[in-house]
């Protein structure tokens, strides 16, 4: 559920960047030229930031790390229906940064995890 806040997110501040790079852009000295770079940084911040939130969840999400409860000894079971529900925030997560990056190869390895460890092979499509 917080993914899809966040691609959602992702995306409004995508289309932000979209209509001020434009005015961020101007040379002439326009007014209102700073305060559309400054808009512009920000929002590139914030979408780097929900890019690291998203990989930030993986693990919580697939089920990969262990449980803490003494009456369970096995580790917590992969979720598949977790790693379909990843695959279009990861994908935003990896258009969010710049090829290579340690963002952009986290993803690149979550897929092909996914593609082979968990045999969801729509992951490979990315």
């Amino acid at each position: 559920m917080w993914n899809e806040y966040r691609t959602t997110k992702f995306q409004i501040y995508d289309m932000i960047l979209t209509h001020l790079r434009p005015r961020a852009t101007l040379t002439d000295g326009a007014p209102d030229c700073e305060g559309a770079r400054a808009q512009c940084s920000r929002a590139r911040s914030q979408m780097a930031q929900l890019s690291e939130e998203i990989c930030c969840s993986v693990p919580y999400i697939l089920g990969l790390l262990t449980q803490e409860r003494r009456d369970s000894p096995k580790p917590a079971v992969r979720n598949s229906c977790g790693a379909f529900v990843l695959l279009w925030p990861l994908m935003v997560a990896a258009i969010a940064q710049h090829y290579p990056s340690p963002t952009s190869e986290f993803v690149f390895n979550c897929f092909d995890f996914i593609s082979r460890g968990m045999g969801i092979q729509q992951a490979t499509a990315f």
